[in-house]
């Protein structure tokens, strides 16, 4: 492992207790004021799967195409899917919109598409989008919140559908390529070959790094507004809740944090 540790963080502090618990860690960045102040590597800096992270890439993609005019995050799901809805449409369906696919609100009674279950489906179902769309939607969408991949992977597919573009190909000129990321590539797809939306993009640290980075300075990149500000002000406020017993009206954004009960796209 080798450790730089620059500015006033306390790294030999950070690194101790990575050591003392034994803690499974690859590499780390830290960056404040944009200039980096911590770097740690205990393997090989290389592209590995992001897993869930690769939401974050999904939903930029959506802020991107809902300013281009692709898709409104008020449309409902049954008008995008109409040809893989099951028969006798339930009500709580009916009213699932776009955005209740960004803020995990859909309103499903189990996790759908998890990691533990994908090897068996893709033997075993081979349209994932019917799948998803005949499941139980056992609450009023935004009522509320349940993680699970099955609304980036049905993001993943419309935005496909409307561009033509996987959401890897669709963020490549706009953002990766103006960024320095070149050649992103993902692992995960459905039997139809969509991109799963959920998991499966390969980025390296410093990858993730400049991409929160653009994160943090609102979308805008060496003068240019890669992502609207109003996106990124939107994706990263608090939407939903994701602990039982708390109301959306009685937490702060502060509060949701201390409680990790927050989650915006």
């Amino acid at each position: 492992m080798k450790g730089r540790v620059c500015g006033d963080f306390d790294g030999a502090s950070f690194l101790k207790r990575v050591e003392d618990e034994n803690l499974h860690i690859y590499n780390v960045r830290i960056m404040r004021d944009q200039k980096l102040i911590f770097q740690a590597d205990w393997a090989p800096v290389e592209r590995r799967d992001i897993h869930s992270v690769t939401k974050t890439f999904t939903s930029t993609a959506i802020g991107l195409a809902r300013e281009e005019g692709i898709l409104s995050l008020d449309e409902y799901v049954v008008d995008c899917f109409a040809d893989e809805l099951p028969a006798g449409v339930p009500e709580n369906l009916r009213r699932m919109q776009l955005l209740h696919l960004l803020t995990m609100t859909m309103g499903f009674r189990e996790p759908l598409l998890t990691m533990e279950k994908r090897p068996e489906m893709r033997k075993n179902v081979q349209d994932w989008v019917r799948y998803v769309l005949s499941a139980e939607v056992a609450f009023a969408p935004g009522e509320c919140f349940l993680y699970n991949n099955a609304g980036s992977y049905l993001l993943s597919v419309l935005l496909e559908r409307r561009t033509g573009k996987t959401v890897t190909e669709y963020l490549t000129p706009g953002l990766f390529d103006r960024i320095g990321i070149t050649d992103v590539r993902t692992t995960e797809y459905c039997p139809a070959g969509h991109e799963l939306g959920a998991s499966g993009m390969l980025l390296n640290v410093d990858e993730l790094l400049t991409f929160g980075q653009l994160y943090l300075q609102e979308g805008s990149w060496k003068g240019e507004q890669l992502i609207p500000r109003n996106w990124i002000r939107e994706a990263t406020s608090l939407h939903a809740l994701r602990k039982a017993g708390h109301s959306m009206k009685d937490v702060t954004i502060q509060q949701a944090t201390t409680i990790g009960a927050g989650y915006g796209y």
